[in-house]
């Protein structure tokens, strides 16, 4: 021992004298050199911090996999909800032929809405609002295809051959509203 209170140790470092053998004895046979910057506390919060920030991001990521589908599908309800009335909008309005223009324009309206956003991979609901969207999907079409069927006298088994009847010009629309002589083209089942 030196007369200025530090002890030398086995690892050749300098250390004070804290008093008491063990101290001493710690403080000479420690594996970890004695260091200002590393003490054991600070190395506890180093970990607690590492395992609270590990332990933070494992929630986040299990979060984003629990609530951004759900939220998804949610946004999608909502959206599918607001076609919904579209659809009735739309065969209110289109519903109603007076003259060639009209007809041509519900006839596009059908095509139209057949392929308004149809439900399919990213665009998912619950399946009670799909069955709603269905449903009135076709009560649109099948309400402008009835439109189309009074003005022209033309009975189509499907909503769909209405836009190929009219627009590929295959038959001639009335332009007063009498019945139409063209013949009736091959139908889909309902």
């Amino acid at each position: 021992m030196l007369s200025t209170g530090v002890q030398i140790c086995d690892n050749h470092r300098m250390q004070p004298r804290t008093g008491g053998q063990f101290f001493r004895l710690l403080a000479c046979r420690s594996p970890v050199p004695a260091d200002a910057y590393r003490s054991p506390t600070k190395m506890l919060t180093k970990y607690r911090l590492l395992t609270i920030a590990g332990l933070t991001i494992a929630l986040t990521v299990g979060a984003c996999v629990i609530v951004v589908p759900t939220l998804t599908r949610h946004m999608v309800r909502e959206h599918q909800q607001n076609v919904i009335l579209e659809f009735d909008r739309w065969a209110d309005e289109h519903s109603i032929v007076t003259d060639r223009e009209t007809a041509i324009r519900a006839a596009g309206m059908i095509d139209y809405i057949s392929t308004y956003y149809p439900p399919g991979d990213g665009y998912r609901s619950d399946s009670e609002t799909e069955r709603r969207l269905a449903d009135a999907r076709h009560n649109a079409m099948s309400r402008i295809a009835n439109a189309l069927s009074a003005y022209t006298g033309t009975v189509m088994a499907h909503p769909l051959d209405w836009p190929a009847e009219l627009c590929d010009n295959t038959a001639q629309v009335p332009r007063s509203g009498e019945p139409s002589d063209a013949p009736e083209s091959p139908s889909r089942a309902f």
